[in-house]
């Protein structure tokens, strides 16, 4: 049920109702869930929640941090691009929490230089080219 962030306490009522163990959001639409269990005078720590999916803008160690002390959770990233597939394209693992792992199966991703397009070696820092390799009726390829 997506719900806009004005209404985040419309959103906060399902989570409670059908016990939730996950949530898929941006970083500050969970910061703003946390104060409306504030409001309510609710632990977030109480509930059943694992885990966090969090998506489309960036966020903070310390935000990270925050999420999961106060919710009890594990918070990871998923990296998505809304013209190549949703609901992304890489996703962070709990266990390590070391940047999004690329679905291989679905994405061939080069690093290219800039200025060259031509593809880098391994280490070297460039921009991220993807071709999608299940994309239908568009393709998406360099």
């Amino acid at each position: 049920m997506p719900v806009s962030g004005e209404l985040i306490s419309r959103q906060v009522q399902p989570i409670l109702d059908f016990r939730a163990t996950a949530t898929m959001v941006a970083p500050s639409h969970m910061l703003s869930t946390m104060d409306e269990y504030a409001a309510r005078r609710l632990d977030p720590g109480e509930r059943p929640m694992r885990i966090g999916i969090f998506r489309a803008e960036p966020w903070t160690n310390s935000m990270r941090e925050r999420i999961e002390s106060v919710f009890g959770i594990h918070a990871v990233h998923i990296y998505g691009l809304s013209e190549i597939v949703g609901p992304g394209a890489a996703n962070e693992c709990v266990e390590t929490k070391d940047g999004p792992h690329i679905w291989e199966d679905r994405f061939c991703p080069e690093v290219i230089g800039p200025r060259t397009s031509e593809a880098l070696p391994d280490g070297e820092s460039g921009e991220l080219d993807s071709a999608a390799l299940s994309k239908e009726a568009m393709a998406v390829v360099r």
